[in-house]
């Protein structure tokens, strides 16, 4: 078992995150629709939509979400660092800063980063080709991946946090893959190699998670598609306890959490997969 805190390390003695790893190097299991059936006529350069999400972003890595907005920012204003994808927070979505839980005060920017791919502001599905490429370890088995989620880590994020949600969307088909909620409020990182189970050990007592394949045998699931960008979406709630009304979608969690008056901001970091064999 692994333990995170605040600013703290992790160490992992037994956790794994291949989730979800039959099938061919090639197949596309983002082809299969949300209640577990498979499209035909599907191409393994592209990730047919099995549901639409109101996280989809158009112009921009770094998006901002307020307390009452349900969905996303076009154009927010942003800043890169490294691997850093930036997302501002709060009430406004012009560049308010977020708070420090201890004293209140305005500590900066949210930001999600991962020693695994750099962020690039630019990258977004309608402008793939300036976006990192996730390594394959990082992508699902489907197109040769080993579908091991990637090392993530985060700022201080808005005054009032009490949790955690963590999204991985395919913007370029708008569907999303995995959902992790009830991250505790001190958590400032996640490590590689998230353990499997809809209520994975070592990270929360509540914490929960939902793939896109369902099945029992939850995971994080990589990217599907060749070529497709997706992006990793780090929400702060204002309640410790978060209870989905549909928690067999991680598509149905992400709208959910997009249209609550819980949502005090959100953190955003974007890449895309190799598009070649």
């Amino acid at each position: 078992m692994w333990g995170l805190g605040c600013g703290g390390a992790a160490t992992d003695d037994g956790g794994s995150g291949a989730g979800s790893s039959s099938g061919e190097a090639g197949d596309d299991p983002a082809e299969e629709s949300s209640n577990g059936e498979m499209s035909s006529g599907g191409d393994e350069d592209e990730e047919p939509s099995t549901s639409t999400s109101t996280s989809t972003s158009t112009s921009s890595t770094s998006t901002s979400s307020g307390t009452s907005s349900g969905s996303t920012s076009d154009a927010g204003t942003s800043s890169t660092t490294g691997a850093e994808t930036t997302s501002t927070t709060g009430d406004e979505t012009d560049g308010s800063e977020t708070g420090d839980p201890d004293s209140g005060e305005p500590s900066g920017e949210f930001v999600l980063t991962s020693t695994a791919f750099d962020g690039v502001e630019e990258c977004a599905q309608d402008m793939p080709d300036v976006c990192d490429l996730f390594p394959p370890r990082h992508v699902s088995s489907f197109i040769g991946g080993e579908n091991v989620s990637p090392p993530l880590a985060w700022t201080d994020p808005p005054a009032g946090t009490a949790s955690f949600v963590l999204v991985f969307h395919d913007l370029t088909n708008t569907m999303a893959h995995w959902a992790m909620w009830n991250i505790p409020a001190d958590f400032r990182e996640l490590p590689e190699g998230l353990p499997s189970g809809a209520m994975p050990s070592g990270i929360g007592p509540n914490t929960q998670q939902v793939d896109f394949l369902g099945g029992g045998d939850e995971a994080f699931f990589g990217s599907g598609a060749r070529g497709n960008v997706y992006e990793f979406a780090l929400y702060a709630l204002d309640v410790e306890l978060f209870t989905p009304a549909d928690s067999t979608d991680p598509d149905a969690v992400q709208d959910e959490i997009e249209a609550s008056a819980s949502l005090l901001g959100s953190a955003r970091l974007r890449a895309r997969s190799n598009p070649s064999p």
